[in-house]
């Protein structure tokens, strides 16, 4: 879910934005493009996916002075409930289960020069599935140099850096066997 692009702009450039990155969908493309434009801003983004999956991206970009600026975003990618299906019960148990993914996210942007600044993100994931939950946290770091040859920009990111992941809980199998070993 962190991999979805945010932005019908950066969608319509084929999510080769992170050069461009200007605005607070720069929370999501590249950090260190919210001090490239001297607004305060909020964005709020929202597609619905194939069989009912919605994403949904909320961000604000607050500036503290010319050159620092620092944003909140919050994502999050989830499903209505959905019935559970068996080998024996396949049109469904009567009971249900849910999928959800959440991101929650802070960013910090400076400008070092009128060419070149820099950002980090700190985030806080939670990926669920029925019983199954996930957490972690990650980092994106994200640099943005002015050429000086027209609008040319050179920008690298790093996105979702951390630590291998694994689901905590229990799964109950066909046959009442569980599993919890991940």
């Amino acid at each position: 879910f962190l991999k979805i692009g945010v932005g019908a702009r950066a969608s319509a450039m084929g999510d080769a934005f992170i050069a461009v990155a200007d605005d607070a969908s720069s929370l999501y493309w590249n950090p260190a493009g919210l001090v490239q434009n001297q607004q305060d801003q909020i964005i709020f983004a929202h597609n619905e996916w194939l069989v009912e999956l919605k994403h949904d991206f909320v961000g604000a970009v607050y500036h503290l002075s010319d050159n620092d600026a620092l944003g909140i975003s919050f994502t999050a990618l989830h499903t209505a409930d959905m019935p559970i299906t068996t080998e024996v019960n396949p049109f469904g148990t009567g009971e249900y289960f849910s999928y959800s993914d959440i991101a929650i996210a802070v960013t910090y942007a400076n400008k070092l020069t009128e060419q070149f600044s820099f950002g980090g993100t700190i985030r806080y994931i939670e990926e669920s599935l029925a019983e199954l939950k996930m957490r972690g946290m990650m980092i994106d770091l994200g640099t943005m140099y002015w050429t000086g040859l027209g609008s040319v920009r050179f920008a690298v990111t790093i996105s979702n850096f951390g630590n291998e992941l694994s689901p905590d809980g229990e799964v109950v199998l066909f046959g009442n066997r569980k599993t919890s070993e991940w």
